[in-house]
């Protein structure tokens, strides 16, 4: 089965078995949740999907990775001694958004004696 086969066929057993109406993205619950013993399990078709990517999947996480380490490799150039945590995690942030790209989790900059520690103080860098 295609990775496309296989995401086909995961929506249309979902919406089969709780009643969803696909309207594009968009998923609209049209009939109550089925009891529990009427669940089915989709482990098989999530890992194929996880397993298979086709070309246009692979070239997207090639870019996030690309942009990723660009945001990174800025961030550190940026990084120095009187410099906040919260300056170089705008420098982070500012390379995303240069590409048009978002985040998928919120980056924690630390820096300093305290580097392990997350704190709402936000001294200046120092010398290591």
């Amino acid at each position: 089965m295609s990775p496309e086969e296989t995401v086909r066929e995961f929506f249309r057993l979902l919406a089969q078995r709780f009643h969803l109406l696909f309207a594009g993205h968009t998923m609209v619950l049209f009939e109550p949740i089925p009891r529990r013993e009427q669940a089915v399990s989709l482990d098989h078709l999530l890992h194929d999907m996880r397993l298979f990517k086709s070309r246009p999947e692979v070239d997207t996480m090639r870019e996030s990775a690309r942009i990723a380490a660009g945001a990174h490799k800025r961030a550190m150039r940026f990084a120095r001694p009187g410099r906040t945590e919260y300056e170089v995690m705008a420098e982070l942030l500012h390379e995303f958004r240069r590409h048009n790209a978002d985040i998928s989790y919120h980056p924690i900059v630390g820096g300093g004696a305290n580097t392990c520690i997350s704190t709402p103080m936000n001294p200046p860098l120092g010398e290591r």
